[in-house]
Formats: structure tokens, sequence, C-alpha cells
């Protein structure tokens, strides 16, 4: 696939204002080498997506601003990477961008220049694997990151991608926690070397197997790392999450296009234990979830939960006033039985940028809107790279729910990012698309939507 730019005709959003004559034609974005050396970086993005033989992925490099970005991307392995590429991302556009995903470590470093975009992914598996994963890239690299997303019953394998852009060495150690009474602390994963510029895979059904829920530790003893998990079933279908440097106190998960069935896994690290609870909220009445209203969970294990849904929905977690905090992910499947998965986020935001969810074509895009608050919140969402009254749409979402996004409006261009603002109030936003084979319901994957900062988007 090639890199492909959007832009996007100036429009009014309220309560902010995407500048006039942003938008020109579509075209293919060029590699610039020549990126200035005095150039101070703005920030970077971190993808550690993984891959596999014949495994396909597109980063998604959206720019919601008013001036134009620069950005750098560098593909990381386990050997030397290949130079990196440059590209100009124009205000209002996204950048479809293919990156190297042949081998288990794959990851991708993007930097930007100059202003501020947002980055995710969707990879696609091959050979003997099918499925798609998708997932918003992480913001900073660390030396503690959780991967509360790890399965090694049969029939399921994890694997948890390590990467390291920067120019000295990594070393960690890695604890596995399960439903079992204490971490797995195996010699294997001690005291690993992580080399400049290099990301290596660590496969969790190593050293834990026959656990549901098998979460992994990284901590960065030296250097800093940024981590994502990939699980894999051997009867097809993949699911990625990017990993949490922190345990939190609430965190939101939203999901819609699924078959109704979601498992909860919550990851506790703290040595005491935690209590915590969750509400589901939909488009009728807040209900609390039945095996997940009054939790009791051991310190440092990890342990799946059961619960139903109907349509479009957002589970809201909480820990008891006091308790341990902890990290959650959501897994659902989508009709064709392929995974997806969220980590979710712990706090709703103003403004969102929801990189696409969908792997090809035939396809079904899908996103939930979801409102947690005790107003109404009304959403002006956006396909960047389009221009007409068609591309703008306001979604009113009732408080203490969640709604799907109008399918007539993402069809336009299933694999547009999506700017959602609130002209009042916060709101959650997540991508969840079903795609390719005979009926687009192969392939499916869930991405939570990347928080847009204050003063990207400038009032005029």
């Amino acid at each position: 696939m090639r890199a492909r730019g959007r832009s996007l005709m100036a429009v009014v959003l309220v309560p902010v204002t995407i500048a006039a004559g942003l938008a020109l034609d579509r075209a293919d974005p060029r590699p610039r080498a020549d990126l200035p050396s005095q150039e101070t970086s703005s920030g970077a993005w971190y993808c550690p997506h993984g891959g596999g033989s014949g495994w396909k992925t597109t980063l998604y490099i959206a720019n919601p601003g008013q001036t134009a970005v620069r950005v750098r991307v560098t593909g990381l392995g386990q050997t030397r990477p290949d130079a990196p590429e440059s590209y100009d991302v124009d205000p209002g556009t996204e950048l479809q961008i293919p990156a190297a995903s042949d081998a288990a470590a794959a990851s991708s470093f993007v930097e930007y220049f100059g202003g501020w975009v947002a980055a995710g992914w969707v990879t696609v598996a091959g050979g003997s694997q099918t499925g798609a994963a998708a997932e918003p890239c992480a913001p900073e690299a660390g030396t503690r990151w959780l991967a509360p997303d790890g399965s090694t019953q049969q029939g399921e394998e994890t694997d948890v991608i390590v990467m390291n852009p920067f120019d000295v060495d990594a070393v960690i150690d890695v604890a596995v926690l399960s439903e079992r009474p204490a971490p797995i602390r195996d010699s294997a994963f001690a005291n690993l070397r992580v080399p400049p510029h290099r990301s290596l895979v660590l496969h969790l059904n190593q050293v834990s197997l026959d656990q549901q829920a098998a979460g992994a530790e990284v901590v960065a003893r030296t250097g800093r790392v940024a981590v994502a998990s990939l699980g894999i079933s051997r009867d097809g279908g993949i699911r990625g999450v990017i990993g949490v440097p922190a345990p939190a106190d609430r965190v939101l998960l939203a999901g819609t296009g699924d078959l109704g069935q979601s498992t909860v896994v919550a990851m506790a690290i703290a040595e005491t234990e935690t209590r915590f609870g969750a509400t589901l909220l939909s488009e009728g009445e807040p209900a609390g979830v039945e095996g997940l209203t009054d939790v009791t969970q051991a310190g440092q294990s990890a342990h799946a939960y059961q619960l139903l849904t109907r349509g479009p929905s957002l589970l809201d977690v909480q820990v008891e006033q006091g308790a341990a905090p902890i990290a959650v992910v959501r897994r659902t499947r989508g009709e064709g039985g392929d995974a997806g998965a969220t980590g979710g986020t712990p706090v709703p935001a103003a403004a969102w940028l929801i990189t696409p969810t969908v792997a090809g074509e035939p396809s079904h895009p899908g996103m939930v809107l979801g409102n947690p608050g005790a107003s109404p919140v009304d959403v002006t969402l956006r396909l960047l790279g389009r221009a007409g009254d068609e591309s703008q749409i306001v979604v009113s979402v009732s408080p203490a729910s969640a709604v799907a996004v109008p399918a007539t409006f993402l069809e336009q261009d299933p694999t547009a990012t999506v700017l959602a603002v609130a002209a009042h109030g916060s709101f959650v936003a997540t991508g969840a698309s079903s795609s390719m084979g005979a009926n687009g319901i192969a392939s499916y994957a869930v991405a939570a939507g990347i928080a847009v900062p204050a003063g990207v988007l400038q009032q005029q």
C-alpha cells in the first residue's frame, strides 16, 4: 500500500475553528530527506505493533491543527534499522504509511516536529494467522509498563513487544501476573537487554500456561521503553493493546459492533488486595454488571470476568476509595470470530482523534461515543481529508450513556481519521470495525481514541 495524504476543507466546529484554506486535493506524501538538523523535536509516538510472516501494518498519522507538521518514521526490529523516512503532514490531513511488520518484534517510531500529530496503527495478519488489530501509539516511553491483555489458554498465545528507540541500552525485568497466587519471575525474563534502536518480543506462553488472564509488568532498570501486547489465536484472529504506564483508579472501556460478550481482565500489581466495581452505560439506563459490582481481587494478580452487552456500550470501572489501583482491558469478538481489545482511557476528554480500525474492504466501520457525566454532550465529528456538509455531523450523547456513530457517516471514507469535539463537557470515543472477507466481517479491531491536547485546536 502506498502512503496516502488527506486534506480537509475549512469548516467551523463548535467551539473550535479549523483555519480556512487548509484543504487541497488528496496527494501521495513524499518522503523528505532535508529534515533540518537544527530543528527541535516537538514529540514522538511509540508504536510496538508487532508482526509476522506475511503481515501488513499501516500507520495512520493525523494532523488536526492549523500548520504543517514534519514527521520522521523509523522502523525498529531485532536488527539494525533502516534509515528513517520523513514526511510533511499538511493541516487537516491524514497520512497512511506502510510499516515493516514481517517479524514478531516489529515496531515503528514516529517523531514529529513543529506541531502536534496523532498516530495509530492497523495490522492485518498473514501466513497461517488471520484477523486484524488496531491501536493508538503510546505518547511517551517510560520505565514501567503494564500489559494486562495476556492469555495463555490452549489455542491462545501472547507476545509482548518492547521497543527502545533511544541511543542507550535498556535493561528490563518482566513479571507475569495471573490467577495464580504469586507472580512468575522467570530467569528467562530477567535482566534482558534491549539494545539501542531495537525491539524484542517476549512470548508469555514460555513461562505461563493455561491462564485466561496473564498480564505482564515490564520494569526498565536502565533506559526507557514502550510496550504493547499482541494476542494470537491458533484458530485465527489477533488483537493488540498498547501498554499503560501505571494502574488507575478508574478506566472507561467502550465497545460496539461485537457479539455482545466481553471479557474484562483486571491486573492488580500492588501487594495488597484491591476492591472495585463496574457500571455498564448503553443506550438504556445505567446498570450494574453481574459479577463486577463488588469485586475483591488479590494483590499481584490478574483475573478475567465475563459480561454481556447489547449494542454500543461504555464500561465504567472504578476502584473503591483507598483501594489499590488496577490496569484493565476489555476483550470482545466481532461477528466473524476475530477478537478485538482495548485498554480504554482513565478520563474523558473534550476532543479526540479516532484513527481507523478498518483493515480492508468490504468493511463495516463503527465508532462509539460514551458520556459518563451527568450532563448531555453534543459532539461534532468530522472526517479528516473530506470536504462538504456530509463530512461533518453532530451527535448528541445523553448523560450516563453510550451511542453509536451513524454508519452512513463513517462509510463515506472508512479509513479516514475522525476528529470529534464536544461543544461543552467531555466524553469518550472508541473505534470498532469489522472488515474483509466475503461479507466484510472476517476481521474485527478496536482502538481507543487519542485525546487532543489543549491548544492544538485554537479558537478564532
